[in-house]
């Protein structure tokens, strides 16, 4: 039976609140996990069957704020796509209405740089805030945090209309253990538990000024360990597809349960209808606050393609079957088996047939990357302490025949992590005799040969995984610095050169090019190359002291004084920083400056034998102060007495 959803007051109340849950089943919405959440449903507008077009944070979150499925979107996975800007999200429609646009997200997923931030006017992505690294070793902020930020912003602007989306990532692999949560909970469910009460916060604060329309959703689900995987994002089976959805009219206090298939595309439709503005036409999903018509929902996953070089899923539900597209083909009937865990696909061909006709004409069964973004070493890193690899290209591998893939690069990198390299080399071995185009296993084993010395068995790994995709820099950058370590110059030039081609705000390699110049005397490159790094990246501790160090090769000291301060404005306890500021006084003729710089680097750094050979010098050519420099050398030789000067010092010292 269809359902025609209508509000018994349904006025055009100015606020709206958007809260998302990364990671959430729609089964962990209960009493037991989510007594908040729970009991908020029963007053609202409840969707029992709401699922993701896409089971990643990225795209997913991208749908939700443009009614769009990937395929119009093009924001297909997490990593390397960027909204385009000639599409419309809704916090732009309701800036251009006159609401104050705000977002407070917890994930470097959904930073700024993959733009879901405009539109907004203040976009909140700060993320480690209060935690200690050891435990926390990915960018994500804690529900506590982003929920009191959230809430300062509803207590600093009563008096607008606004639209605030908050999301949460407390739920995200890797779990953490919270003490707000009741003892016998798995990780997972502690990570419901404690989400959940923020949540709370959040909707009480918007409640206390404001009417208008909440909207809590889920953007994917967690598998758990169904169908063999342990997050998300290979699969399309609801384990990971089946997301709460809970609408609430802040006038209306009567709730019901919905049970027609819904996606989270019909969000910005929905919200829209609210406020009663115009839905534009292009929009994929459909206000639910209409009659809502029997459809066909699509699902995709770009992840195991470009993650591990396996096959793309596809799938197609029409209510009753899902139809996924895979090497190996499956269907189920998810009225009676909503676990999936018999395909039909031998007793139900036909059907099959017919649902693969409507994907492929409807949808897409073809791999279509677009709008990609390059990431940088760090950022590839941020991603991969959350599971999410990338740099490989489809195969026709079914991920069904691989998922054990996934736990055994997170074994190896753990192996690698405690440097039992031996262990982790025969993980990513074993990985790449099966797989042999899974570019993340390829870095990861090209990383412990070099961890280990092998910088020739390094080089061939990294080759082999630039062949496989030579606009990813991760490989690049290990060849490049690898080359610059042997002394190949040349070899080390040309990727550095081909890095900031591919990726220009990547500031790491003009530094290493500044590096190579200055090795061959070329003053005038290495002056080009930083003119070019001032044009492409931010200002910082680094930019400012390489530019010093040009200026000081070329002894123009008075400037790399200048350069080398700035750069220790940026970060006081820049070692490199501070020691060629000292050399610089000292060849500018300011000897006090110099020799208390040189004193300020011993205490950044007293692991730098020639230190102390440098002040005892000045202490005793410059300032003829024997007994100063007595002390600095006798540091010397207590700190390194096996040092090839510690015979000269020696003779030194008898000479006094």
């Amino acid at each position: 039976m269809l359902l025609f959803i209508i509000f018994s007051i349904f006025f055009s109340f100015d606020n709206v609140l958007l809260i998302t849950l990364d990671t959430t089943r729609k089964d962990y919405i209960n009493e037991k996990f989510s007594p908040f959440l729970y009991n908020f449903s029963k007053n609202s507008l409840s969707f029992e069957n709401c699922r993701t077009p896409v089971p990643l944070t990225l795209p997913a979150h991208t749908s939700i704020l443009t009614g769009l499925y990937p395929k119009k979107h093009k924001v297909r996975n997490n990593s390397s796509y960027r909204l385009n800007d000639k599409i419309k999200t809704i916090q732009e429609i309701l800036k251009e209405k006159g609401f104050k646009t705000a977002s407070f997200v917890s994930s470097f997923v959904l930073n700024k740089s993959y733009n879901l931030s405009k539109g907004f006017d203040l976009y909140d992505d700060e993320l480690l805030e209060n935690y200690d690294k050891k435990d926390f070793e990915m960018e994500e902020r804690k529900a506590e945090d982003t929920a009191k930020r959230a809430i300062n912003f509803l207590k600093k602007n009563k008096d607008e209309k606004i639209f605030l989306w908050v999301h949460f990532f407390d739920p995200h692999y890797p779990y953490l253990n919270h003490k707000e949560a009741p003892d016998g909970f798995s990780n997972y469910e502690k990570e419901i538990y404690y989400m959940d009460i923020y949540l709370k916060k959040v909707v009480e604060e918007f409640l206390k000024e404001r009417d208008g329309l909440i909207v809590i959703v889920g953007d994917h689900g967690e598998a758990l360990g169904e169908h063999g995987e342990e997050t998300h994002g290979v699969f399309l089976y609801d384990c990971v597809l089946r997301v709460p959805l809970i609408i609430k009219n802040t006038k209306e206090n009567t709730g019901k349960k919905i049970f027609e298939n819904v996606s989270l595309i019909d969000i910005f439709p929905t919200i829209l209808d609210f406020l009663k503005i115009k839905i534009p036409e292009n929009v994929d999903g459909i206000s639910l606050f209409k009659k809502i018509e029997k459809r066909n929902f699509y699902f995709e996953s770009f992840l195991p393609s470009e993650s591990f070089g396996w096959a793309t899923p596809f799938s197609i539900f029409d209510g009753k079957y899902k139809f996924i597209f895979l090497p190996k083909k499956e269907i189920y009937d998810l009225e009676k088996d909503p676990k999936e865990e018999k395909n039909l696909i031998e007793k139900e061909r036909k059907k099959a047939k017919d649902l693969f006709d409507l994907l492929q004409k409807e949808y897409t069964i073809k791999y279509e990357p677009r709008e990609k973004l390059n990431l940088s070493i760090e950022d590839s890193k941020k991603l991969e302490s959350l599971g999410y690899f990338s740099g490989s290209k489809p195969s026709e591998k079914d991920p069904k025949d691989l998922i054990w893939v996934v736990k055994a690069l997170e074994e190896g990198k753990k192996f690698a992590e405690e440097k039992n390299y031996e262990k982790a080399k025969e993980i990513f071995s074993k990985i790449l005799k099966g797989n042999p185009e899974n570019y993340p296993a390829l870095i990861q084993y090209g990383t412990v040969l070099r961890e280990e010395n092998d910088l020739d068995g390094a080089l061939e790994i990294f080759k082999k995984a630039r062949a496989l995709n030579p606009t990813f820099i991760h490989s690049r950058f290990n060849l490049a610095t690898i080359y610059f370590e042997k002394n190949n110059l040349k070899d080390a030039e040309d990727e550095f050169l081909k890095i900031i081609d591919l990726l220009p705000s990547f500031s790491e390699s003009y530094f290493y090019l500044v590096r190579i110049y200055l090795q061959k005397n070329d003053i005038k490159r290495a002056k080009d190359i930083i003119e070019k790094a001032k044009e492409n990246v931010k200002k910082d501790a680094n930019l400012y002291f390489f530019e010093g160090l040009i200026c000081a090769r070329n002894s123009e000291f008075e400037k790399a004084i200048y350069l080398f301060e700035n750069s220790l404005k940026y970060n006081p306890n820049y070692f490199d920083a501070k020691f060629n500021l000292a050399q610089s006084y000292y060849k500018f003729g300011k000897k006090e400056l110099a020799l208390k710089n040189f004193e300020e680097s011993l205490n950044l750094n007293q692991n730098f034998p020639q230190i102390y050979l440098i002040i005892a010098s000045i202490y005793l050519y410059d300032f003829e102060n024997i007994e100063k420099a007595k002390e600095y050398f006798n540091l010397f030789l207590q700190k390194f007495p096996s040092h090839p000067e510690a015979s000269n010092v020696k003779e030194i010292l008898n000479s006094f």
